[in-house]
């Protein structure tokens, strides 16, 4: 028996409408994370956090072939990062830091830092120029597989001593070291 035609055409658009929508839904969840991505870094901007940060976050999972939704995720925890940077800059006396020193200070945060540890070294530090240093050198003594805690501790050693910059940026090259 064969069906009439509109139980046919019923039969086909259950058959195709579900793939129809399916084919749709990656498309619309792309633009709903590119809003959530948007929705961000306004957000960042409305708190004059930097954005650069965050762009650059968007931009690394993305070349990675990260889920949009991966890359909403990770520009979220960005921004967070920048936020607590900031707040534990602010607490520690810097009444305006630098953008270089939020963002810096996310990057670590990122990599497993406090934003305790971030206010102490914040406290310590004389100036701006000493915080930046300070920060970059924390970033490479990481970067060269000093426990954080063991990296921070040369750091203090280094700011409570009033060392100068130089003495700082050099500390990633002298990893192995002593403090």
């Amino acid at each position: 028996m064969r069906p009439s035609p509109a139980t046919f055409a019923a039969l086909v658009s259950l058959a195709v409408l579900p793939h129809a929508a399916a084919a749709q839904a990656p498309a619309n969840a792309a633009f709903a994370t590119g809003a959530a991505v948007e929705a961000t870094l306004d957000a960042a901007r409305a708190e004059r956090l930097p954005t650069a940060p965050i762009e650059d976050r968007v931009a690394e999972g993305r070349a990675k072939g990260a889920s949009e939704a991966q890359v909403a995720s990770a520009a979220a925890r960005a921004h967070a990062d920048l936020r607590t940077t900031r707040e534990a800059l602010l607490r520690a006396g810097h009444a305006g830091p630098l953008d270089a020193a939020a963002a810096r200070g996310a990057q670590l945060i990122g990599r497993g830092y406090t934003a305790a540890q971030l206010e102490t070294i914040a406290h310590e530090s004389r100036d701006e120029r000493a915080l930046l240093a300070a920060l970059d050198a924390l970033a490479d003594v990481l970067a060269r597989g000093v426990a954080p805690v063991v990296a921070l501790a040369r750091v203090e050693v280094r700011l409570a001593r009033r060392d100068p910059e130089a003495a700082l940026v050099a500390l990633g090259a002298l990893a192995g070291a002593r403090p």
